[in-house]
């Protein structure tokens, strides 16, 4: 088993799991009478784990688990996603849809490190699309070298450490400032997202290597400046080894009447929702827990989409009534 997945990139277990159940399951969660059914990546979350018994059975099935200990040569497995993806064969109607499977490399959206030698995937790949040279396109350990004509902003860190120390210690400092990161590429592209009161801060990171330094670019896209000072200002400090120079100001919160609140959250953008639902969650008025509920029920993906969940259940438990 070993020897086939080193060899070929690939391992086939017929009959491994019974599905029955889980195919029942599917069913339900996507329904094959539906107009227009989810086709985005991993069907929108729908499903994801822990969702359904069957499903979830899946998941961390024993014989499974003994497989991947094997082949990982390791008893410390860790689950980080596992979501099922509904494929209808329709015509597909939308560029995200995966009505057929995109070639693709999952290690760059699901980890932080990158492999240290070509994977076993490339492998794999190369089987499946022989047409296509995967090993061209795959980057390793080292951050790309910096563009030509690249301007540097004012928040760029420094080290002669290696790359992985570098952004350890950088994420550290970021969880410490409850700041949240997302990976954009595996070309050492990174998003970072904040919020301070009603400040919603987006800012994008590069790792590049200069000679013989890592270099670190970090700048905000938008948001509040003032709060972005504070916040770069603390990571500034903090890199080269002090302490936190005091959390991010809070700028005034604006009030609005309920009625225009749940107005933004029908027709505001994502961080306009944000500010509405924390805006209810905190004023002295009841919530009709009615207009709360499909907040409750949709499934959150992005950043500003977990804020917009976290105040709709403080909501449900703190403001709201019938």
């Amino acid at each position: 088993m070993q020897q086939h997945l080193n060899r070929t990139g690939y391992l086939l277990c017929r009959n491994l799991v019974s599905v029955e159940n889980a195919t029942a399951e599917m069913t339900n969660h996507f329904p094959n009478d539906v107009e227009i059914p989810v086709e985005d990546f991993g069907s929108g979350n729908t499903a994801i784990f822990p969702s359904t018994p069957a499903l979830n059975l899946i998941s961390v099935d024993t014989t499974i688990l003994k497989i991947v200990r094997k082949l990982l040569n390791t008893d410390k497995v860790l689950l980080t996603q596992s979501v099922p993806w509904a494929k209808y064969g329709r015509p597909a109607y939308t560029p995200a849809s995966n009505r057929d499977q995109r070639i693709h490399m999952d290690y760059g959206n699901n980890q932080f490190t990158m492999p240290n030698e070509p994977p076993v995937t490339v492998a794999a790949m190369n089987h499946r699309y022989l047409w296509f040279d995967a090993k061209k396109y795959m980057k390793y350990e080292d951050p790309p070298p910096v563009p030509r004509f690249w301007h540097f902003v004012p928040l760029t860190l420094r080290s002669t450490a290696s790359a992985t120390d570098v952004r350890e210690k950088l994420f550290l400092i970021l969880s410490d400032l409850d700041v949240d990161v997302e990976v954009i590429s595996s070309l050492w592209k990174y998003r970072f997202q904040k919020v301070c009161g009603s400040v919603y801060l987006d800012i994008q990171c590069h790792f590049f290597t200069q000679d013989s330094e890592i270099a670190v670019d970090i700048n905000l896209l938008s948001g509040d400046r003032f709060v972005w000072r504070d916040l770069a200002q603390n990571i500034r400090v903090m890199f080269a080894g002090g302490n936190a120079k005091g959390e991010c100001r809070k700028p005034r919160d604006f009030h609005l009447k309920p009625e225009q609140l749940f107005q933004l959250l029908e027709h505001g953008s994502l961080n306009d929702k944000r500010i509405a639902m924390r805006s209810l969650a905190l004023s002295t008025c009841n919530v009709d827990i009615r207009k709360i509920e499909p907040w409750l029920q949709k499934p959150t993906g992005s950043f500003l989409e977990k804020e917009i969940r976290r105040w709709a259940e403080y909501i449900k438990v703190n403001r709201a009534h019938l």
